[in-house]
């Protein structure tokens, strides 16, 4: 007999009392008679390297801490055997908590350490039970999570919609973007499984491309969508290299009380998604194109998924235009400047902290000696036509450039990223400016140093951060050198 087998006749009184409140019809549907019960739906089972089991599962409701015990259920749900939760990780990291409410890349997955059992103790399609106390309340977030998720009954009859062959488009135009996004997440592990995911011409592979087609025109023709801002930096909340779009207000909210439970202050704001003639403010999927959000979740909490920006709206063309030409954009700078300051302004302490700041700090500064910037300058008899921002010069003309200075009362140049940021504070065509690389603007400045997107991120480059920037750039020469010399004695 195995360890299995021993343990589960010791341990079969004390198991039946773990989940003496849960019917077998219930558990067999996946539907919980309390939704502050820890369930959680196993999708695989690992070894340890040392003994044990690493339960793989996707949280269906409440909350589960480590060093807890729970109850291994069969799908009909009568009860296997009790075990302990030593630890919970997710992507190789422990963490404090699983719970069904949550915010991130890779959803409501986690690994469960069971050091008691072998993997053969568990199955997949079988779930992990935690019974609440009977005076446990749903916290707040709970309660919003459980008021907008998709319902067991709704995925149900989405599931049966998912195993068409075809789906009409009258089918896609009577359902959600929520309910869209859930059949195509059914369609594409229907494709796994089938062993058909790199086959683009089996008809499950084209159902998935019709679906996903319908989920990207139905996120261009939404009146609003929600995005949920940092306080601290006044943009876009980064969501490990990704940003949040919600289809409905209540997700968004649901995601500033998540957030706020990690010392995050954020705040809802509702953009037009696509450009308009009417337009005042930038579009989200143009912001986003600006600050180089080229990844976009949709949905994160909910059901999501994961789309490309390029994909919404496509970028500007400028294959014509000769590199000189073309218009300042510094995409990968404008995401590490956020990057590093919504890091450097979030309000908490960990460990390595320090570490974490000096990384997001060099490459935010290494992007910076990549940049074309827009300096404002002007000159006499400078005239500008209607909309005209960037413009050529010629030789020898006498220009003047703009500066500005702090409260300190110091005087800095300022250089813009593109034109959105440049059009924040030279609006009204009084200065134009020319496109010019870091070096260059650094020869240029006057006063101080340099300040870039003043109105923006405002990040200021005094004598000590142009040398800083320098040091990172001589620091990246120098990893890449002994990465060739590596390299070469290998192939040697």
């Amino acid at each position: 007999m195995g360890l299995f087998d021993s343990w589960k006749k010791k341990n079969r009184q004390e198991t039946e009392e773990v989940f003496e409140t849960a019917s077998e019809e219930k558990v067999s549907k996946g539907i919980f008679e309390n939704p502050a019960d820890f369930v959680c739906e196993i999708k695989d089972v690992l070894p340890l390297k040392e003994q044990g089991s690493m339960i793989i599962g996707e949280v269906l409701h409440g909350e589960l801490t480590p060093d807890s015990k729970v109850a291994y259920t069969g799908e009909n749900g009568r009860a296997i055997l009790n075990c302990t939760v030593e630890a919970i990780e997710q992507a190789g990291m422990r963490v404090k908590k699983a719970a069904a409410c949550f915010m991130g890349t890779i959803g409501p997955v986690f690994a469960f350490i069971i050091k008691e059992f072998a993997p053969n103790a568990f199955q997949k399609g079988n779930y992990l039970y935690q019974q609440a106390p009977e005076d446990k309340e749903l916290t707040e977030l709970q309660k919003a999570y459980e008021a907008n998720r998709l319902t067991r009954e709704r995925k149900a009859e989405l599931t049966v919609l998912a195993e068409k062959e075809e789906l009409t488009a009258e089918e896609i135009a009577s359902i959600s973007i929520q309910d869209i996004i859930y059949v195509l997440y059914l369609n594409s592990m229907n494709a796994k499984q089938a062993n058909v995911a790199e086959d683009e011409e089996h008809p499950l592979k084209k159902k998935e491309k019709q679906v996903y087609e319908n989920l990207l025109e139905c996120l261009r023709k939404q009146d609003e969508v929600y995005m949920t801002f940092d306080k601290a930096t006044n943009f876009p909340f980064l969501n490990q290299g990704l940003v949040d779009i919600y289809t409905k207000r209540e997700y968004a909210e649901l995601a500033v009380m998540y957030y706020a439970e990690q010392f995050r202050q954020l705040e809802v704001r509702a953009l037009k998604p696509m450009p308009t003639k009417e337009s005042k403010e930038a579009p989200a999927y143009v912001l986003m194109y600006y600050l180089g959000m080229g990844r976009i979740m949709v949905d994160n909490g909910q059901s999501r998924a994961l789309i490309s920006r390029d994909a919404l709206l496509p970028p500007p063309d400028y294959s014509k235009l000769q590199p000189a030409q073309r218009p300042a954009e510094n995409q990968a700078l404008r995401l590490h400047m956020l990057d590093f300051f919504q890091e450097a302004r979030w309000q908490v302490n960990y460990e390595k902290r320090a570490e974490v700041l000096k990384a997001k700090e060099e490459a935010m500064l290494l992007e910076v000696s990549k940049g074309r910037f827009m300096i404002p300058m002007k000159y006499d008899g400078m005239q500008l036509k209607a909309g005209e921002n960037q413009i050529k010069i010629k030789p020898d003309t006498q220009l003047m450039f703009a500066a500005i200075k702090n409260p300190a009362g110091e005087s800095y140049t300022p250089i813009f990223t593109d034109m959105p940021e440049f059009g924040k504070m030279y609006p009204n065509g009084e200065w134009a400016a020319i496109v010019i690389p870091f070096e260059e603007a650094v020869r240029i400045s006057r006063g101080k140093g340099l300040v870039i997107n003043p109105v923006g991120e405002n990040l200021v480059l005094n004598e000590k951060a142009i040398d800083g920037v320098r040091e990172c750039v001589k620091k990246a020469e120098e990893a890449a050198k002994e990465s060739n010399e590596d390299g070469e004695e290998t192939e040697q």
